[in-house]
């Protein structure tokens, strides 16, 4: 079994990290792959950097954009142009072990799965280029139904990537990257991957390297108003039938407390008409569970009473 990965990288104006990541993907120790590179109209020598990649290895796939459209709009366009069985994505400033994709495609085998995924470090370029590496378990994990679509809303201190995966092309040839929203497009991506999926298969051991440009030693949290269109499309776009929605609902009244904490009166509004409409689904649901029910009402209850009164009247 030797099918074909390809490696969507979208680019813009990386001059000074692209030679570092090109270099990790044309070094993987599993060589049958197509680099898709999307130039996104860099205004730097970032794409001369590319054309000289491509001059070295055949498997490099330019593609030139005259006009700045995001990454989003980029992915997407890698996923339309590749030709491979596996997709898998890299961030131009970021780079990647040598064995990712074998690692990968052997979790992917091994399990019979349509996604594999590793965890990812962080990268701090302005302290030395000191490593942050993640905890290591060393721990594989099969996801399936509730737990397989639930997966990507968890809250963690670290933001759900699209990078640190592959997916088989099969489950991903309805999905494309939404390009109206700016934050957490890989989450929703992933979301919508996972409901065309029977199972993904997780390995707790970092394989990429994830770059931050500042020396913050604080957690990601994807949880704030710029990750709010992507948990009110998950609701809006979906049955409240499954663990996933109630995990979507939770992140939206985080977002919620969040605004409250910061005095944001104008997004606290347009925010709290939606916690109210999705909570009376919620807490009518067959679907979810009993504890969770309770879960959400105590919440409301010590935080927004209004709201929690509200939602009860709706019921």
């Amino acid at each position: 079994m030797n099918p074909l990965i390809s490696i969507i990288v979208p680019v813009y104006n990386s001059e000074k990290y692209l030679d570092d990541c090109i270099s990790s993907i044309v070094k993987q120790t599993y060589k049958n792959i197509e680099i898709i590179i999307v130039n996104d109209a860099s205004t730097d020598s970032s794409l001369d950097i590319i054309e000289s990649w491509a001059k070295k290895d055949d498997r490099i796939i330019v593609y030139d954009k005259k006009t700045n459209s995001g990454v989003s709009d980029s992915r997407n366009i890698g996923i339309e142009i590749s030709k491979g069985e596996y997709i898998g994505f890299v961030d131009s400033d970021d780079f990647i072990d040598n064995d990712m994709y074998e690692f990968l495609l052997d979790l992917i085998t091994k399990y019979d799965a349509d996604i594999a995924r590793c965890t990812f470090r962080f990268i701090y370029l302005d302290n030395d280029g000191e490593i942050l590496d993640a905890e290591v378990d060393d721990v594989e994990k099969v996801y399936y139904g509730d737990d397989l679509r639930s997966e990507p809303l968890r809250k963690g201190t670290k933001p759900c990537i699209t990078c640190n995966k592959l997916f088989k092309r099969n489950i991903i040839e309805n999905v494309r990257y939404n390009t109206s929203i700016d934050q957490s497009e890989d989450l929703l991506f992933t979301y919508y991957a996972t409901k065309n999926a029977k199972k993904m298969v997780s390995h707790d051991i970092a394989k990429y390297n994830y770059v931050k440009h500042n020396s913050e030693r604080t957690d990601i949290d994807n949880c704030n108003l710029r990750s709010y269109p992507a948990f009110k499309d998950i609701l809006e776009n979906n049955k409240n039938t499954d663990e996933s929605i109630y995990r979507c609902f939770v992140r939206i009244r985080m977002v919620l407390f969040e605004l409250a904490q910061n005095k944001d009166n104008d997004n606290f509004a347009m925010v709290r008409k939606d916690v109210l409409n999705n909570e009376s689904k919620i807490l009518s649901s067959s679907y979810i569970k009993k504890d969770k029910k309770v879960l959400a009402k105590f919440y409301l209850l010590k935080y927004f009473p209004g709201i929690y009164k509200a939602a009860i009247r709706n019921k």
